[in-house]
Protein backbone atom coordinates (compact mmCIF):
# COMPACT_ATOMS: atom_id res chain seq x y z
CA UNK A 1 0.00 0.00 0.00
CA UNK A 2 1.44 3.45 -0.79
CA UNK A 3 1.51 6.00 1.47
CA UNK A 4 -0.11 8.96 0.65
CA UNK A 5 0.73 12.55 2.47
CA UNK A 6 -2.41 14.03 4.24
CA UNK A 7 -4.08 16.56 2.33
CA UNK A 8 -6.05 18.37 5.55
CA UNK A 9 -3.34 19.62 8.64
CA UNK A 10 -4.20 21.26 11.90
CA UNK A 11 -2.45 24.11 12.45
CA UNK A 12 -2.50 27.42 14.63
CA UNK A 13 -3.59 30.73 13.31
CA UNK A 14 -4.10 33.94 14.05
CA UNK A 15 -8.10 33.12 14.35
CA UNK A 16 -6.97 30.27 16.55
CA UNK A 17 -7.19 26.21 16.06
CA UNK A 18 -7.87 25.58 12.38
CA UNK A 19 -7.92 22.74 9.52
CA UNK A 20 -6.42 23.50 6.21
CA UNK A 21 -6.05 22.15 3.09
CA UNK A 22 -1.92 21.54 2.06
CA UNK A 23 -2.71 22.11 -1.51
CA UNK A 24 -4.93 24.94 -1.43
CA UNK A 25 -3.55 26.25 -4.46
CA UNK A 26 -4.01 26.60 -8.27
CA UNK A 27 -0.56 25.53 -10.13
CA UNK A 28 -2.13 26.82 -13.85
CA UNK A 29 -2.88 30.47 -12.88
CA UNK A 30 -0.50 30.74 -9.69
CA UNK A 31 -3.09 31.31 -7.18
CA UNK A 32 -2.98 30.65 -3.35
CA UNK A 33 -5.50 29.78 -1.51
CA UNK A 34 -7.07 30.83 1.86
CA UNK A 35 -5.08 26.87 3.53
CA UNK A 36 -2.37 28.33 1.73
CA UNK A 37 -2.21 31.56 3.28
CA UNK A 38 -3.01 30.47 6.38
CA UNK A 39 -0.06 27.52 6.13
CA UNK A 40 2.32 30.66 5.65
CA UNK A 41 1.32 33.50 7.08
CA UNK A 42 -1.15 31.98 9.93
CA UNK A 43 -3.65 34.96 8.49
CA UNK A 44 -5.48 35.71 5.50
CA UNK A 45 -7.65 38.12 5.02
CA UNK A 46 -7.29 40.71 7.33
CA UNK A 47 -8.46 44.45 4.44
CA UNK A 48 -11.95 43.44 4.37
CA UNK A 49 -11.89 42.69 7.98
CA UNK A 50 -10.64 46.11 9.22
CA UNK A 51 -12.54 48.36 6.46
CA UNK A 52 -16.07 46.70 7.98
CA UNK A 53 -14.63 47.17 11.51
CA UNK A 54 -13.89 51.08 11.02
CA UNK A 55 -17.50 50.81 9.43
CA UNK A 56 -19.49 48.35 11.95
CA UNK A 57 -17.49 50.23 15.43
CA UNK A 58 -20.61 52.55 16.34
CA UNK A 59 -23.34 50.69 15.23
CA UNK A 60 -25.56 48.91 18.31
CA UNK A 61 -26.72 45.48 16.80
CA UNK A 62 -24.29 44.81 13.57
CA UNK A 63 -26.01 41.60 11.39
CA UNK A 64 -22.85 39.63 9.71
CA UNK A 65 -24.16 37.47 6.89
CA UNK A 66 -21.18 34.58 5.53
CA UNK A 67 -22.40 32.34 2.63
CA UNK A 68 -19.71 29.74 3.86
CA UNK A 69 -17.58 30.16 0.56
CA UNK A 70 -14.56 28.71 1.96
CA UNK A 71 -13.43 27.71 5.73
CA UNK A 72 -14.57 30.09 8.00
CA UNK A 73 -11.93 32.78 8.44
CA UNK A 74 -14.24 35.10 7.82
CA UNK A 75 -17.18 34.58 9.61
CA UNK A 76 -14.34 33.74 12.56
CA UNK A 77 -12.92 37.27 12.60
CA UNK A 78 -16.15 38.89 12.64
CA UNK A 79 -17.49 36.85 15.48
CA UNK A 80 -14.32 37.75 17.20
CA UNK A 81 -14.80 41.76 16.34
CA UNK A 82 -18.62 41.39 17.16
Amino acid sequence: MMYKPRRNVIIPTHFGIMMVNRFDFNVRDKFDGVGTHLLNHGTENMDSVWILNNYLRNKERPIIVDVGANIGTFAVQMAQMI
